[in-house]
């Protein structure tokens, strides 16, 4: 007859919950870069295009000085891996797609 202990079951459970729950994580943050890049990208389109056009309109032209001055600064360390730099990349970058809003 075969033994069976009590904590082999729960264990195997836990070790593929834990993987479960990394390849979500792994998804999660995916999905978060994807979206990330997605709203950088339309709005490089839409600077990119305002350069090309000639002159910037003066409105235009502070949002694009404004925008400077908040991606000069962000204040973020990338190399620890802070919850808070995600936080702080997603607001803004929402800060920069809300200034560009308006020039289409």
């Amino acid at each position: 007859m075969k033994e069976h202990s009590s904590n082999a079951s729960p264990a195997k459970s836990l070790l593929e919950e834990i993987e479960n729950f990394r390849a979500a994580g792994h998804a999660t943050l995916d999905a978060i870069r994807t979206d990330f890049d997605a709203r950088l990208d339309t709005i490089k389109a839409l600077v990119a295009d305002l350069e090309a056009a000639g002159e910037i309109p003066p409105k235009k032209l502070r949002d694009v000085r404004d925008m400077l001055v908040i991606l000069s600064h962000p204040r973020m360390k990338p190399e620890k891996g802070r919850l808070r730099d995600i936080k702080k990349m997603e607001s803004i970058s929402e800060d920069l797609e809300m200034m560009v809003e308006g020039w289409n």
